[in-house]
């Protein structure tokens, strides 16, 4: 109480508003807001192109990362899926059977002897995370295209165990799912 009342005499009406509506905001146990967006089956090529573009200029800063394609990776053996995306990204949906990043590396003996396949939406942040992986000489793979490649090759992705055609794309400028597919940011 005592914080509280000091807080209050240091803040000026307006800022006291703003830092209670922050207080509540953050305390809110109503479900965060989501964009939801489906393009158009027209969109299709020129968003596929947009990927291997965008993908292009990011696997510059991982020179020495090995990028597997979507489809390529499904055909290897004691292979892991580790998305490395947040939380909330997460929640929408992922490969089937993969782990988390934490997951992997609170356990890492445990997956010595496995294909290491990082993922994330577009393979930027997998791309840095499969490098550091490769520092500690396990045997790893990017995801080339992340997320949204595999929606292009027709693959799935589930939610608790079902399959859904959401997916987070962690914002705008990476809504580059193929039709079929519901953007989540």
């Amino acid at each position: 109480m005592k914080f509280l009342l000091i807080v209050l005499s240091l803040l000026s009406c307006s800022q006291y508003q703003e830092a209670i509506a922050d207080k509540i905001a953050s305390t809110s146990n109503e479900p965060e807001k989501k964009v939801q967006f489906m393009n158009e089956p027209e969109d299709d090529a020129k968003n596929l192109k947009k990927i291997h573009e965008m993908f292009n200029d990011y696997k510059t800063e991982f020179k020495t990362v090995r990028n597997i394609l979507p489809k390529e990776a499904l055909s290897l053996k004691d292979a892991i899926y580790v998305d490395v995306r947040d939380e909330k990204e997460i929640k929408v949906s992922q490969i089937k059977n993969s782990i988390t990043k934490k997951q992997l590396l609170d356990n890492l003996e445990n997956y010595k002897d496995k294909k290491i396949i990082s993922y994330c939406t577009i393979g930027y942040r997998s791309g840095k995370f499969t490098e550091t992986l490769m520092g500690k000489k396990i045997e790893a793979y990017n995801l080339k295209g992340g997320l949204l490649l595999w929606s292009h090759e027709n693959l799935q992705v589930y939610n608790n165990d079902l399959v859904t055609n959401q997916i987070h794309v962690y914002d705008s400028p990476w809504d580059l799912l193929k039709s079929g597919y519901v953007a989540i940011y």
